[in-house]
């Protein structure tokens, strides 16, 4: 990622594009639903955010990602998707898969994820001429 943000504060971009796709238009009710947590805390955090340049916010108005945010947020959101298919292929239960991507996006430098990205698209390109994945299927059930 081009710079470091805390794990809350990209967990509220993330938050903050997915309920931008949902609705017109983002509300600190909104977030505070969806992250359930106070509307207080919200707009303390909102606040921070607005001062790294990451969204546009008024005190009681709509919330709204800066291209900035908009950048960072799907970044996040697209190496969750990248956790999750990896955890799915090690046949992870969804919901295990999904709390693990959530702590693995924040945590793995940009060279393992990219690594790993590499990975995944060698063996969706390779699944068909290789047995390597149903001989780890089998390795699974035993």
């Amino acid at each position: 990622m081009v710079e470091e943000f805390t794990r809350a504060v990209e967990d509220y971009l993330v938050t903050i594009l997915q309920i931008s796709r949902e609705k017109n238009t983002v509300r600190n009710k909104d977030i505070a639903r969806s992250l359930k947590i106070a509307a207080p805390s919200v707009s303390e955090m909102l606040d921070r955010i607005k001062s790294l340049g990451l969204i546009e916010h008024n005190k009681y108005g709509h919330v709204k990602l800066t291209e900035k945010g908009l950048h960072i947020a799907k970044i996040v959101e697209e190496r969750r998707k990248v956790f999750i298919n990896f955890l799915n292929l090690l046949q992870v239960p969804s919901k295990i898969a999904e709390k693990d991507a959530h702590v693995l996006e924040h945590s793995l430098h940009d060279v393992t994820v990219k690594n790993l990205i590499k990975f995944l698209n060698f063996i969706n390109d390779h699944v068909e001429s290789s047995d390597l994945i149903e001989k780890w299927f089998k390795y699974l059930a035993k």
